[in-house]
């Protein structure tokens, strides 16, 4: 085997069936390599390609159609099972079903939802991307692929911190339950500036900082602690407390519309969780991305949840007390 060939690339893309019948080939301007599971591939320029198929893997669904194969219970409100496709697993294209079921993007490729990227490119001053030097017809409907470079760029966590503050000022939201980490780019900059919605709402605010934190929580603990610190001045490594640190961010940079809420975060009860949950759960979640009215009534459901979880902050409010008694 020669070196050469650790390095698989191809200029075509398959766009295919279920079955694994391809329909048709999509042609690109130069050869990449895809990536497993993501739907980004990397020319031999250096440039990217997003919506350019994907290494298949898995995919969600609410409802199991033949064919499928379960391979877990997500516990998620709007996609309820992840599952695979046996015949096709491991293979490279589009393909002609759903990645998740909220969104109209086929497995691979980008939908109508991305065209968002085009307009957030030129507002978000925070922008990983460069410059999109090319959006290439697919002859599948509604779906593009989209070509682009990224900046050079170098930073810290102080630069996370800078661009929290810029979002937050400038009414830059996503959704709560998105993992927003991994789309930050050299601690400054957001990959997938697609997935942006502009709200002055305080409820969005409180979602997009949450999506940050619990999204780095799950990351990297070393990291969150430090963020944490610079953003708020406290140290907390508690799990149960991402959301009330991420209304403290609110507070602290956008004082004035946190009054608003009347939220009092100097006194910790279970009921300022439950307030807390209440106001967030009002801005987008992930779902709501695309098609609002469709998904609106998940927020109902998770407002069923507030008094388990009250309840359940009250047992660790009360576990909290005991550790601290001498």
């Amino acid at each position: 085997m020669n070196s050469s060939e650790l390095t698989r690339t191809t200029d075509s893309i398959p766009f295919m069936e279920k079955t694994g019948e391809v329909i048709k080939e999509i042609k690109l301007p130069e050869k990449v390599m895809p990536i497993l599971s993501k739907r980004t591939a990397i020319g031999t320029s250096g440039t990217y390609y997003k919506g350019a198929g994907t290494i298949y893997t898995c995919h969600f669904t609410n409802e199991l159609e033949k064919g499928e194969t379960l391979l877990a219970k997500t516990g998620i409100l709007y996609e309820e099972n992840k599952v695979t496709r046996l015949n096709l697993c491991g293979k490279y294209g589009i393909f002609n079903f759903k990645h998740q079921p909220m969104f109209s993007d086929f497995e691979g490729g980008c939908g109508p939802k991305e065209k968002n990227l085009l307009v957030m490119q030129k507002k978000f001053e925070y922008s990983a991307i460069q410059e999109i030097v090319d959006v290439i017809s697919t002859d599948i409907p509604e779906h593009s692929i989209y070509a682009y470079s990224l900046k050079e760029a170098t930073g810290s966590l102080k630069d996370t911190a800078e661009l929290m503050k810029y979002a937050l000022e400038n009414d830059f939201c996503t959704a709560w339950d998105k993992n927003l980490w991994a789309d930050i780019y050299c601690y400054r900059y957001v990959r997938d500036v697609g997935d942006l919605y502009v709200s002055d709402s305080v409820a969005a605010k409180l979602g997009t900082v949450y999506a940050l934190l619990h999204s780095l929580y799950k990351t990297d603990l070393y990291q969150y602690l430090e963020l944490l610190h610079l953003l708020t001045d406290a140290y907390n490594l508690e799990k149960h407390f991402v959301l009330y640190y991420s209304a403290k961010v609110v507070q602290i940079i956008c004082p004035k519309r946190w009054e608003e809420t009347k939220i009092d975060l100097e006194r910790i009860t279970p009921e300022l969780f439950g307030q807390l949950l209440s106001l967030m759960i009002q801005s987008k979640a992930c779902c709501h991305l695309e098609n609002e009215q469709e998904w609106s009534w998940t927020r109902e459901k998770q407002l069923e949840r507030k008094t388990d979880y009250e309840k359940k902050m009250d047992r660790i409010l009360n576990s909290l007390r005991k550790g601290g008694e001498k």
